[in-house]
């Protein structure tokens, strides 16, 4: 490109060039809406354009690729958010001289999530703008040959990590996920007991969990945990809701962590054997059943641990509540374990532990792991014999056998898991005349809120493991028989 004396806008004596557009620029132009969000560092229009030297155009490529990136964090529009609020008027329209009191909490809820989530997306804004100037000023020393490019490119690699840090502070700003940690707490049953299933019917909960349409499985990555282990055991996973991947390996006593395409991220040495894992606010809980605790990781530590009544395997999070699954060694025949539940509160309190139904039953089924519903407080636990049982936490309940959720001639029930209306299930079937000779094929299965919100993915591995998704990243994760190391990463 030519040098020019005037710029392109006014087609006046132009006195700068423009780092962003590499074009000449007068004072006037400054101002106009083409170069008003352009770095406010100039050099004279006399400089190269572009950079005659092949590294330092690479280089230019990265910062003017990342000032977008930057840009687009920045224009994020918040006031859209605001149509949840009018969801829940309309809701709460329909009875609201029943439930004066529930709307005031969940309104206070909604006010203050929201001016929460503000003051942080706010913050990151004005984070993105001073690293929007620093950007600008690497591009500057580009032009200026001021600086050694290994210098430039090292100060690039931070602001890289920096504007990776700022999106994902971004994500957590959305006030829908919040929202939905919040009031899981404000719609406790015992309140809502006769409005349950009207707001479990609602639009709303679909806002908070939107339901799954035109579904399809494609598979993003086959991962090998091993990370340089002769051995591994992955016995739990979650998805985060930023899509990040984390998974449990209890054979080598340490946390992976991937991204939502599944690459390396880091690993944490944790001291015991883990069996799952689940997010809660920030911090992840991990169980330990050789010792009868749960360890609690942030920035890759482990502060706090507390004991478990019994030997602790599966564990969720929601609304509030983190709910353990406990065995406690008793036996009732061969091959049935009695289990319980215990629901601790966010300061790791014990709040309630559920080791009988509400018929005065005990909970008798084989090893296995459970999914919670806040919403519905509901645990769906599958046992290793394919059979899923249900059971409340609160209200007339007792423990009800689902059968094998959709299983067909000859399939077992090896894995399931929901969110909202989305259930995911993986079914296994043997293939061969002699029963422990044959090999075994797994198929996910998706159901969303209607017949046709349907899919499925045909494996040709036994994927008995745990999975784990998130209905808004739409990350799955499916893992192996418990003691492989391979695990899937699909989109849905």
């Amino acid at each position: 490109m030519s040098r020019e004396e005037k710029c392109g806008l006014h087609k006046t004596k132009a006195e700068n060039l423009c780092l962003y557009h590499r074009e000449p620029i007068c004072v006037g132009c400054k101002y106009d809406d083409r170069h008003k969000f352009c770095p406010q560092d100039y050099v004279a229009v006399a400089a190269d354009i572009p950079p005659s030297d092949q590294d330092r155009e690479e280089l230019y490529d990265v910062c003017r690729q990342l000032y977008d990136d930057v840009l687009d964090l920045e224009d994020g529009d918040f006031s859209q958010q605001d149509e949840l609020k009018n969801k829940l008027n309309f809701l709460f329209g329909n009875f609201k001289s029943k439930i004066n009191d529930l709307q005031t909490d969940t309104e206070k809820c909604v006010d203050e999530t929201r001016l929460k989530c503000k003051k942080q997306y706010d913050n990151v804004k004005q984070n993105c703008s001073n690293v929007r100037i620093d950007i600008g000023k690497e591009m500057k020393e580009l032009f200026e040959n001021a600086r050694d490019l290994s210098e430039i490119g090292g100060k690039m690699a931070v602001l890289v990590n920096i504007v990776d840090d700022k999106a994902k502070e971004m994500k957590a700003c959305d006030p829908k996920y919040q929202l939905g940690l919040q009031l899981a707490r404000v719609f406790d049953h015992a309140k809502v007991v006769t409005l349950w299933k009207e707001i479990l019917s609602s639009e709303f909960i679909d806002s908070l969990f939107p339901p799954v349409s035109n579904p399809k499985f494609e598979l993003v990555k086959e991962l090998d945990t091993s990370q340089g282990s002769p051995e591994v055991k992955i016995t739990g996973c979650t998805v985060l809701h930023t899509g990040e991947i984390v998974l449990a390996d209890n054979k080598n006593a340490i946390v992976l962590i991937y991204t939502a395409h599944g690459n390396f991220v880091s690993k944490i040495k944790i001291p015991f054997q883990p069996h799952d894992i689940t997010e809660r606010e920030g911090e992840l809980c991990v169980t330990f059943p050789s010792r009868s605790q749960i360890g609690f990781i942030s920035k890759s530590k482990i502060p706090d641990v507390i004991c478990t009544r019994g030997s602790c395997y599966g564990i969720e999070y929601g609304g509030g509540k983190l709910v353990v699954s406990c065995h406690l060694y008793g036996y009732k025949w061969l091959g049935s374990l009695c289990w319980q539940f215990c629901i601790y509160g966010t300061n790791n309190k014990l709040l309630q532990v559920v080791e009988k139904d509400r018929l005065g039953e005990w909970l008798y089924m084989s090893n296995g792991y459970f999914d919670f519903c806040p919403f519905r407080d509901q645990i769906v636990f599958l046992s290793t014999d394919g059979k899923a049982y249900q059971l409340y936490l609160t209200g007339p309940s007792r423990l009800k056998t689902l059968g094998e959720l959709g299983s067909r001639n000859g399939e077992k029930l090896t894995a399931l898991r929901s969110s909202g209306s989305t259930v995911i299930t993986c079914h296994t079937e043997s293939t061969g005349p002699i029963p422990f000779l044959a090999s075994e094929t797994s198929v996910l299965r998706l159901q969303g809120p209607i017949p046709s919100s349907g899919c499925e993915i045909n494996f040709e591995n036994n994927c008995a493991g745990a999975i784990h998704f998130d209905v808004r990243s739409r990350i799955l994760v499916v893992c192996e028989n418990r003691g492989s190391k391979y695990v899937y990463v699909l989109k849905f």
